[in-house]
């Protein structure tokens, strides 16, 4: 939410102090929310951590894909400060939400089942696409400072805001393939 109202400042100096601030607090909390994701996955899944940790990736791969465009689309209707505001709000509603329905671990059924079963019963609950959707959240504060340089875009180069998004968007599902085309075709050795 920060983000938002760095524009106000007007002294370059302070403005810098302020960014370098906002931005090292912002990278202190991301790492705390990786770290708690995949801690959870860990202790909640057991022999299944593998697909939980699959499942946070794609929870992931979709925020960075997504948000640029939504958070160009959110610039453009609502100026500098909208997609930092909005992102704010919706980062403070899944916590207040995953602190009254993520259980104790000692309450936990940690009972060993099926893959089939294990998945079913992941998806069936709600809690835990409440979890996908805050890796969701803050996997989208990685991208909302690159929706900001539409402005630059839009100022300079005449490109709107919402272009510079589907920029974003289009780039990220180009290299997501190429990366998944790359582990599917291994090279020859010595190439």
């Amino acid at each position: 939410m920060l983000f938002g109202l760095l524009n106000r400042i007007e002294d370059t100096q302070t403005f810098m102090g302020a960014a370098f601030a906002v931005r090292l607090v912002e990278a202190v909390g991301s790492a705390a929310i990786a770290t708690c994701g995949y801690t959870i996955a860990g202790s909640e899944f057991g022999s299944r951590v593998t697909t939980a940790v699959a499942v946070i990736g794609s929870s992931l791969t979709a925020g960075l894909a997504l948000t640029p465009a939504l958070w160009g689309g959110l610039y453009a209707v609502g100026g500098f400060g909208t997609p930092f505001f909005t992102l704010g709000a919706l980062m403070l509603l899944t916590s207040v939400a995953l602190i009254c329905l993520i259980p104790d671990s000692e309450s936990a059924d940690c009972q060993q089942a099926s893959f089939v079963a294990s998945l079913l019963k992941f998806l069936g609950a709600a809690d835990n696409w409440l979890c996908l959707a805050t890796v969701f959240v803050y996997s989208a504060d990685v991208y909302t400072v690159e929706a900001a340089f539409a402005v630059y875009a839009d100022r300079v180069l005449a490109v709107p805001p919402t272009l510079v998004g589907l920029f974003f968007l289009v780039s990220c599902v180009v290299r997501e393939r190429k990366r998944v085309q790359s582990r599917s075709d291994p090279k020859p050795l010595g190439l």
